[in-house]
């Protein structure tokens, strides 16, 4: 959540636009980083930082967003082998190693075994992958259109284009904006290439939401429609910025925004105007409103819907567009990195150290209460409570003893390599069917049975959990990350299993000698 409101997304989208000429690359990329980042990080929010740059990319190259987001979803669960806290199933076999030998895993001693897995998966997801999906278009690909915005802004003392020609600053956003008008003093001059800026003009400027993000933040201008008295509103509340059309129908037709009543429009600043026609000449807030204008607003979440019903405006989306939102990247990276490198060193327990995270988040307005508060999954809560609690009943009630038993009887005969094996591809086998937690919490009670009856380590048939319970490759349903991109890039069920299948028999073939080489069977 602090990753995405902070800006790093927007940022990072705007410095990889050139890869739209080059999709395998741009999608290359896209894997390697969602396999790092999901190694310290939840995968499906690995996942959803990186969609967004994906879509944009897909636009840009007027690709099919096929092409990225079935690898991106395969690419997130690559990450949860390589560290402990890539997963909770890490934690959870961790846990359970603690309560059988007294020693939990480490930070990265997933990471032998898993880390080569990663990288062999992420070759095939690179160079094989999208070969093997039907790149058709979805719904998504036909209905995005990208949209211009106008916008006003203020040049202040700090800026970095102070003295430069227009002309030098349209070239400096690679012409991705144009500015339409220049006020000085009040006074409006008409743009012309040669005309130099300086401190307190006000420039009315064209682009789209992405490069008018990028460029306000990065010449550190600042945003006229963001009125300090309108900002009268608490920092605990949750500020959002989103694009609303004017019916014909709307209060607004007609209207400026300064001819608005203060009580009418209080907390909601108008931040741009998007006009089919163009013609906007006028500063932001006296500019008349017209049918089938699309506006940009931000306000308080709940004061912007009471805003936008009583002036019978319609939402275009409901998803937050980053224009007026401040990027605080370095910060925000500063205290996630420092978090892992604090729980890689183990003197500080885990739980403790990613809650003070999350607070440390919170305080410093990275993260709203509400926001840290919605983004828990309580589902995700109840279902580890609930396996958790079925993984003990399992070992109390003597059927985890049973399970292994009937396996042992079967294939006492062949010997521990097979065994593992068998362990490895039923764990596979319920990711891929039911939750991928569950699966971990139902097997390694079972694998640490079956290690003790056969005499070996324990730790070789664990990793072999730990690798099968992130294979949840050959259906939609096994992982929210494979269910987060169904609908959004089009796929089929027989989709999953075209792509999924090659993939978990890769991962079989090659984390059985690698287990077998830095987890030996005899220690």
């Amino acid at each position: 959540e602090s990753l995405v409101r902070s800006g790093v997304v927007d940022a990072i989208t705007a410095r990889m636009s050139f890869l739209h000429r080059h999709p395998i690359l741009g999608l290359g990329i896209l894997v390697i980083a969602v396999v790092s980042m999901s190694a310290f990080m939840n995968n499906a929010g690995a996942l959803a930082i990186v969609v967004p740059i994906a879509v944009h990319l897909a636009r840009k190259s007027k690709t099919p967003i096929a092409l990225y987001l079935l690898p991106l979803a395969f690419a997130s669960h690559l990450g949860g082998f390589m560290t402990l806290i890539g997963t909770p199933r890490n934690i959870i076999i961790s846990d359970l190693r603690m309560s059988t030998t007294g020693s939990p895993f480490e930070m990265f001693d997933f990471l032998p075994v898993g880390g080569t897995v990663a990288l062999a998966g992420a070759l095939f997801l690179i160079v094989l992958a999208w070969r093997l999906i039907p790149l058709r278009r979805s719904a998504e690909d036909d209905s995005e259109v990208r949209q211009s915005f106008m916008t006003e802004v203020i040049v202040p003392t700090d800026s970095g284009i102070i003295r430069m020609t227009i002309g030098e600053f349209e070239e400096a956003t690679k012409r991705s904006l144009d500015v339409v008008g220049v006020y000085r003093a009040d006074e409006f001059i008409k743009p012309n290439a040669t005309l130099e800026l300086i401190a307190d003009d006000r420039l009315i400027i064209e682009g789209d939401i992405e490069s008018l993000t990028y460029y306000i933040e990065h010449f550190h201008l600042s945003l006229s429609g963001m009125r300090a008295h309108e900002n009268l509103i608490s920092n605990d509340d949750e500020q959002v910025s989103l694009e609303v059309v004017v019916p014909p129908y709307a209060k607004l037709v007609g209207q400026t925004w300064d001819s608005v009543p203060l009580r009418d429009r209080f907390g909601i600043n108008f931040l741009g105007i998007s006009r089919e026609s163009g013609g906007i000449r006028s500063e932001l807030a006296a500019t008349r409103i017209w049918p089938n204008d699309i506006l940009l607003l931000r306000g308080r979440s709940d004061s912007l819907k009471e805003t936008i019903s009583a002036f019978k405006l319609l939402t275009i989306a409901n998803v937050e567009v980053p224009l007026g939102r401040t990027l605080r990247i370095t910060s925000v990276l500063f205290i996630l990195f420092s978090s892992i490198a604090i729980a890689s060193l183990n003197i500080i327990p885990l739980p403790i150290i990613f809650l003070l995270t999350a607070v440390l988040l919170v305080i410093f307005d990275f993260v709203s209460l509400r926001q840290a508060y919605e983004s828990i999954d309580q589902t995700v809560l109840i279902l580890l409570a609930g396996m958790i609690t079925l993984g003990d009943a399992l070992q109390r009630s003597g059927a985890a003893e049973s399970i292994a038993n009937f396996v042992l009887r079967h294939g006492e005969v062949v010997g521990p390599v097979f065994m593992l094996v068998v362990v490895l591809v039923l764990t596979i086998i319920m990711s891929d069917f039911m939750n991928t937690t569950a699966s971990a919490v139902t097997m390694a009670p079972i694998a640490i049975l079956i290690a003790q009856s056969l005499n070996v380590s324990i730790d070789t048939f664990l990793m072999a959990v730990a690798i099968g319970a992130s294979c949840a490759f050959l259906t939609p349903i096994g992982h929210e990350s494979n269910a987060m991109v169904m609908k959004r890039g089009g796929y089929t069920f027989k989709d999953y299993f075209r792509v999924g299948l090659p993939l978990e028999l890769l991962i079989v073939t090659i984390s059985i000698p690698l287990i077998l080489h830095f987890w030996p069977l005899w220690i």
